[in-house]
């Protein structure tokens, strides 16, 4: 089924099909963390969430990929990080 796992350091997604859903998505997630983590190379690392949209009925998702750097963008609005984040 669709969905989202968390915590993995890189956006991966993977494009899936089955008869219940069709044609449908897997989002393995980055994460919130800082770039400059003193014990990993955090420089390296995807950073980021998505917010999915569940329609029940016609078992449909569609996701929302929100890219986090030094701000993200969420539905027009910009969001910045606070000194040391």
């Amino acid at each position: 089924m669709p969905g989202v796992s968390g915590h993995h350091h890189s956006h991966i997604v993977w494009s899936l099909y089955n008869q219940t859903f069709g044609s449908y998505e897997w989002h393995q997630m980055g994460a919130g963390h800082k770039n400059d983590a003193s014990y990993t190379l955090g420089e390296k690392w995807n950073r980021g969430f998505n917010i999915a949209h569940v329609d029940t009925l016609k078992k449909s998702t569609v996701f929302e990929y929100v890219h986090v750097a030094d701000h993200a963008v969420v539905g027009g609005k910009y969001y910045h990080r606070a000194e040391g984040e």
